[in-house]
């Protein structure tokens, strides 16, 4: 309502005027406290923050810490001069001054940065207090990784206070230092997290003189890596262990795993491994859920080291296990690590599934267990190729540095593993992964396989042959080849197999003879599947099981190649489809 509206309503009115002078008081005294309400409203609704009690403002202080803590990034090398930083939480103590005293006033907030930046380091350990927990955070390209006065300072005053210890430095010196801190008198209660990294050359033996000191003990650490450095410890509540290229003697590796009985994660990487391979008793690592293998190739790696290894360990077989062991492509004994790990999978819940695929590059291969993958035809033909894999579990990963190829002659010439492969009943596997020979010698090894998937790459290069061209002549020779050698040796009986000169009916029989569910698919861009010169092989391949009197597929499914059209005629790819229809139950065509 306006004044003058307002004076208009009184004079309209014929009231007493005691009677207006009221209600112009009245209107007076609402104007007049209208605007403080107003303004404690709006301070009730818009900072309820800063009226909360210190306790209850430094928790909400720690959340913000933890969410954004300051960052700092270092250039590479001299020649970068990018680097970048970030005030994070810090920014809290600029807000007011009633919130800088609280920050000031809170070392477990500044304890966990003092090794941002050489500029602050002075200023956060002063404010990190005499008592509080400190974490020590040196990534490589710090110039903290450098400084040998910061090293002797955190190695003779502050090792007893360090929760979390990361010193990344291809100083030889102070990684001594470190480590002789570690080996003395100070007790390392606190002592969470523990990750020391020598860079740069490999100093070879440069630690080896540290066994001799007796082992440190790490009552309450959950995490330790120790990478071209070592020193003993016991560690009753470790967790995750990493140990990367240490030359170390087996015995001293056994002893400090069995002093870590509740290890989960274990890492060994690149390592040397040395010492008397008889002497050693097993080592029970009852909790443990990962264990990663990587070798390195040496003249010092002891023949069947990695066997030994994996024999000594007694792992739950619900542990997942990575191995890219064989460093030596060639050797005679480059497979030997395959028995232990896939005994110690078969201990329980075997695993009934196999992949097969590259490891990255085309000369190696990867090789993968599941437990529970199971193929069901009716799915849709828009599935991914690794759908029946995505709700199994993966029990085991093989990488290897040349060939599947290796692998199959290693299994056909004695690799004590036939059992445990009798139990696969899913191959997955690129149609390239083998030669003749190795198709051959796999499906050997797999009498009770049901599902073979076999996946063609796409290759962006390739020109597409689908239109004719004597069997595929625009194809390249080699990857040709590659591409039907697996529907050759479908078609292969027993007899040839074995090399037998045998004519009976049971070893006329064919490879495979459980096999029910045949899926052959492709990932990558589609350029030129070639899909009816696979057509064609395919169908040669089940005409040949057919003589063999192999049991009928269930089901095929073909992502590769379009249905044929009568139209077409043989060139198309017409008479192939009339032989699949005609000896497989149910065929299901790319788009279809």
């Amino acid at each position: 309502m306006t004044p003058q509206r307002f004076e208009q309503l009184l004079r309209a009115c014929e009231v007493h005027a005691q009677a207006r002078v009221n209600l112009w008081n009245y209107r007076v005294y609402n104007n007049l406290a209208f605007l403080p309400w107003v303004e404690s409203r709006l301070e009730a609704i818009l900072s309820p923050v800063t009226r909360l009690p210190p306790e209850i403002l430094t928790e909400i202080f720690r959340l913000v810490a933890e969410l954004d803590p300051p960052r700092c990034a270092f250039a590479e090398d001299e020649g970068h001069s990018y680097w970048y930083r970030s005030m994070g939480w810090i920014s809290l103590s600029q807000v007011n001054r009633r919130w800088r005293y609280l920050c000031l006033g809170t070392p477990d907030l500044w304890a966990p940065y003092i090794t941002l930046h050489p500029g602050v380091t002075e200023l956060f350990l002063e404010r990190a207090g005499h008592s509080t927990p400190l974490t020590i955070d040196i990534e490589p390209n710090n110039p903290l990784a450098f400084d040998a006065d910061f090293a002797r300072l955190v190695s003779t005053k502050l090792i007893e206070r360090v929760r979390k210890l990361v010193w990344c430095t291809p100083d030889a010196p102070i990684i001594r230092m470190l480590l002789d801190a570690l080996q003395g008198e100070a007790s390392l209660t606190l002592l969470d997290f523990l990750h020391i990294e020598k860079r740069g050359s490999r100093e070879e033996y440069l630690f080896r003189q540290n066994y001799g000191v007796g082992h440190i003990d790490l009552p309450n650490a959950t995490d330790v890596g120790l990478h071209d450095c070592f020193v003993p410890f016991s560690a009753p509540r470790l967790v995750s262990l990493d140990l990367s290229m240490l030359p170390i003697a087996c015995a001293h590796l056994f002893d400090t795993l069995r002093r870590c009985p509740n290890l989960e994660f274990l890492e060994l990487v690149e390592g040397i491994f040395y010492g008397d391979l008889t002497g050693c008793a097993p080592v029970a690592l009852p909790r443990l859920r990962c264990f990663e293998f990587i070798g390195f190739a040496d003249e010092d790696t002891l023949p069947g080291v990695y066997s030994y290894i994996l024999r000594q360990l007694i792992l739950p077989a619900s542990a997942f296990l990575s191995l890219d062991l064989n460093d030596r492509p060639g050797d005679p004994e480059e497979f030997d690590h395959f028995v232990p790990a896939v005994r110690s999978l078969w201990r329980a819940d075997p695993p009934s599934g196999l992949k097969i695929g590259h490891r990255g590059h085309p000369d190696g291969a990867l090789i993968e267990f599941f437990s529970g993958v199971s193929h069901d035809p009716t799915k849709p033909h828009y599935e991914s190729w690794a759908a029946d894999f995505w709700k199994a579990e993966r029990r085991a990963e093989f990488r290897v540095a040349d060939s599947a190829n290796g692998l199959a002659r290693a299994i056909h010439t004695g690799l004590d593993i036939r059992a445990e492969l009798a139990a696969i009943v899913y191959l997955s596997a690129e149609m390239e992964a083998f030669d003749l020979e190795g198709w051959v010698r796999i499906f050997r090894a797999l009498p009770n396989l049901r599902t073979l998937q076999l996946i063609r790459e796409s290759v962006e290069d390739e020109s597409d042959c689908d239109e004719g061209g004597s069997d595929g002549g625009e194809m390249g020779a080699a990857r040709a080849d590659e591409a039907v050698d697996v529907f050759t040796a479908l078609g292969v009986p027993l007899a040839v197999a074995y090399g037998s000169s045998d004519t009976s009916s049971a070893s006329a029989a064919p490879l495979l003879p459980r096999l029910n569910n045949l899926w052959l698919t492709q990932y990558g861009k589609e350029h030129g599947t070639h899909g009816r010169f696979v057509l064609k092989h395919l169908a040669a391949a089940v005409r040949k099981r057919a003589e063999l009197r192999a049991p009928a597929l269930t089901s095929l499914r073909l992502d590769l190649v379009d249905e044929p059209r009568e139209e077409e005629g043989e060139a198309g790819g017409w008479g192939d489809k009339c032989v699949l229809s005609r000896l497989v139950e149910s065929v299901r065509w790319r788009g279809r």
